[in-house]
């Protein structure tokens, strides 16, 4: 089966975002189907993951390829000149692409089905090149939508009569939050039939059980992307800043990289806070986080589902949290963790406090944490993903 992968992602070359339809794609290759990726190119900075589906046999076509700019045809068209004059040396000019091509012309229409991951909900429809592809495509495609807003956030009337087209026309629409879903329909001002709510794929080795640390220093981590339009991590500083945390026996390990890494940096140094907060950076092994934490806090804004939030969960930690998107579709408030209402200062708080209060019961929440989701959870969601597509394919011959 040839399957098309067309991923959003613009501002980075990769995210948490892009996990899912990249395990996807290795297992389709795995499974022998022709597979062609479309992302953005970022030359040297390109993800080593890109180059392991390349390895593997995948075919990638960047979005935006670079062309011929006009200085490389100006120094072509001035060494063509003096070989003519000088040396009698005649070349024929250098034919130059001046407009970009379509993705159409880029990747062809010729796919058994196409998954779109969009990185916000949508992707697909404000980027008009995407746009414009899905409505060429006589293939089925499906999209994955990774992040929605839960509020302060409208369409206008031509983008919400386009998102209902887009999101009418694809066979199945694929959400990691319920609650993502329910703002798209809300957005859009019409209910969706074909939708299906999946899991992101974890960063564990396993899923085992970590034993809560018995320190008597309460270890904090905050385990996110340095961004603080979608995580409050500069809030929370400022609330552990406060006077009433001063003489607590505590510190908050910040693990991640991004944009934000500079602004948080001096706001840990504004708040005297040096010997407290600390920024781990990217960890690749989670389990060195959770070997030596107590409790994730994670103050988010907006959201999908957080990739983080699972990870603590199975290894048996509670979390300090928001209310959010998909986080309280696994998060109980005062059962397997505490929900702030709002990650401004006020709530955040109001919630540290009440956690603070209780933290000799985060080991107990933390396993109850554990269980609650491992009966939800799937944890091979490429496999389900591959199901979903596989079966979009066979119904659309179908049909």
């Amino acid at each position: 089966m040839k399957i098309l992968f067309l991923s959003t992602m613009d501002f980075a070359p990769w995210g948490g975002s892009e996990a899912l339809w990249y395990k996807c794609a290795d297992l389709s290759l795995e499974n022998k189907h022709d597979v062609t990726i479309c992302v953005k190119y970022w030359g040297d900075n390109e993800h080593p993951n890109i180059a392991a589906l390349k390895e593997k046999g995948a075919n990638v076509v960047y979005k935006d390829e670079p062309q011929v700019g006009v200085e490389k045809r100006i120094i072509h068209d001035i060494i063509r000149f003096r070989l003519r004059k000088h040396l009698g040396i005649i070349i024929t000019p250098k034919k130059i692409e001046t407009e970009p091509l379509s993705l159409q012309e880029k990747l062809g229409l010729d796919y058994d089905v196409v998954c779109v991951s969009q990185g916000a909900a949508y992707d697909m429809v404000l980027k008009n090149d995407i746009f414009i592809y899905l409505n060429s495509l006589k293939a089925p495609f499906v999209s994955l939508t990774q992040f929605n807003y839960d509020y302060g956030f409208s369409l206008n009337e031509t983008i919400i009569k386009k998102a209902r087209i887009v999101f009418e026309k694809a066979k199945l629409n694929l959400f990691v939050a319920k609650s993502n879903l329910n703002s798209v329909e809300h957005q859009i001002a019409k209910p969706l039939n074909n939708c299906e709510v999946i899991n992101n794929p974890l960063n564990l080795s396993d899923t085992s059980y970590i034993e809560y640390p018995d320190d008597k220093t309460i270890v904090f981590a905050c385990v996110s992307r340095l961004y603080c339009k979608t995580k409050a991590i500069d809030i929370l500083i400022g609330v552990l800043g406060g006077s009433n945390w001063m003489n607590r026996d505590w510190i908050l390990n910040i693990y991640g990289k991004g944009e934000d890494e500079f602004f948080l940096r001096e706001l840990i140094k504004k708040h005297n806070l040096e010997n407290k907060v600390f920024i781990k950076g990217h960890v690749k092994n989670i389990d060195a986080i959770w070997e030596t934490s107590n409790i994730l806090i994670l103050p988010s804004i907006f959201e999908g589902t957080p990739i983080s939030l699972h990870e603590a969960m199975l290894k048996g930690r509670a979390c300090i949290t928001t209310h959010v998107a998909g986080i309280t579709e696994y998060v109980i408030n005062d059962v397997n963790g505490f929900i702030s209402p709002s990650p401004n200062y006020f709530y955040l708080s109001k919630t540290l406090e009440k956690a603070w209060s209780k933290k000799r019961d985060w080991s107990t929440m933390g396993l109850s944490a554990r269980g609650s989701l491992l009966k939800q959870i799937d944890l091979t969601p490429e496999k389900t993903l591959l199901e979903y597509l596989l079966i979009t394919s066979s119904q659309s011959q179908n049909e």
